[in-house]
């Protein structure tokens, strides 16, 4: 993030320096909703389950939060969905294996939580590739792709030794670059506390991103993986259970982190498990739509047998069977025309909700204070020292 944010404000000719590491979040927001389009179109077969899915993201309280300031949490969205989506293109046989795994590794330089997709990760691949992962020329080229990417990490061991007012030094590594100093916020309470946090914490963020109605229909994706029942459109060439299992390991072990890394931006953290959920919002929805259709379908079926046997005798009844197979089709628009109002209603609502809650125009308490600040009598060349919020 912080190397391609200083290309950004370089190649970027407008606006104050601020302003275009703002705009550089907002971008990476925008990529992140706009690859969720494209994958959960190309996973489920259905254009208009696939924008819904990608507005719920935009309109989230937290992801769009994190789209308003220069932190690396909307390229953390971006490589979630990414990674996620070249696994699954890679279990459909369309790319390599080293393509996801490079990736992934390139994912954790911008950000370490990623690594709580490792699980899924490793499962999936020794699931499909047992046979041949243990080859010694295999398995030194996914070493390879997922090592090649982490050498970014040398710019910190470069830059560290800079008269640019940071030092870093090799007893660093275990704090800054694998997280060690994640430990002091991390708090292992008991059952209760876990439950607490489960429910009291994850639960109603969770709800609150993509409201009630996505809730429900992400409860009915993940039913639907586990009976191992699909959209119409679902990429036949990965299995579904397998799907499930891969969603269900990369939520459960980010969500696991975040119960227990006790601290009061928590939230920001737990958007790979948001992510990984939408997917199975956008099945269930998915599944919804497809199921209106097999309604009219059984009951068009059972009208042409009826016609069939009674064609000779009831050519007056036959007539009536059209019309009524023409109202149930018309009545089939209208269920789901029903359904996408009710799926962009709630999008309509969480915009207008969040939008207040999200717009910063107005916080200047920070810009004033800090222009205070530069007012005063500064030496030439001067090295300014704020706090890291």
């Amino acid at each position: 993030f912080f190397l391609l944010g200083k290309l950004w404000t370089m190649l970027i000719p407008v606006g104050t320096l601020a302003a275009r590491a703002n705009w550089f979040a907002a971008w990476w927001g925008a990529l992140a909703v706009v690859a969720l389009y494209v994958f959960t179109r190309w996973l489920v077969g259905n254009r208009w389950v696939a924008l819904v899915c990608a507005l719920w993201l935009a309109v989230s309280r937290v992801e769009w939060s994190q789209a308003v300031i220069p932190r690396p949490y909307t390229l953390n969205s971006f490589f979630v969905i990414v990674v996620m989506a070249l696994f699954f293109l890679w279990r459909a046989g369309k790319v390599d294996l080293t393509v996801p795994v490079f990736a992934f590794g390139l994912s954790l330089t911008n950000h370490r939580t990623m690594i709580w997709f490792a699980p899924a990760i490793a499962w999936w691949v020794v699931w499909k590739e047992r046979g041949a992962l243990f080859q010694p020329r295999r398995l030194l080229s996914l070493i390879g792709a997922f090592v090649l990417p982490l050498l970014l990490y040398g710019y910190v061991f470069w830059r560290g030794d800079s008269d640019v007012g940071v030092e870093f030094h090799l007893k660093d590594f275990n704090e800054m670059i694998l997280a060690g100093n994640a430990n002091r916020w991390m708090y292992y309470g008991g059952l209760d506390w876990i439950a607490h946090r489960a429910s009291q914490v994850y639960l109603p963020l969770l709800i609150e991103q993509f409201t009630l109605l996505g809730f429900v229909l992400g409860l009915v994706g993940i039913v639907a993986l586990a009976l191992d029942r699909v959209p119409r459109g679902w990429q036949r060439a990965v299995p579904a259970r397998e799907a499930l299992v891969f969603l269900a390991l990369a939520n459960i072990a980010n969500s696991a982190f975040c119960v227990f890394f006790n601290t009061m931006d928590v939230e920001k953290f737990f958007l790979p498990s948001y992510i990984t959920f939408l997917l199975c919002v956008g099945i269930g929805a998915a599944m919804l739509w497809d199921g209106l259709d097999q309604v009219k379908r059984q009951k068009l079926k059972v009208k042409r047998q009826k016609l069939e046997a009674e064609r000779q005798e009831l050519e007056v009844e036959g007539q009536k069977a059209q019309d009524e197979s023409w109202f149930d089709g018309r009545l089939e628009w209208i269920a789901r025309g029903l359904l996408l109002m009710s799926l962009f209603a709630s999008v309509g609502f969480l915009l207008v909700v969040n939008f207040s809650r999200n717009d910063w125009s107005h916080r200047t308490d920070v810009a004033r204070a800090w222009e205070e600040n530069l007012a005063l009598p500064l030496e030439q060349n001067a090295l300014i020292v704020g706090p890291w919020e």
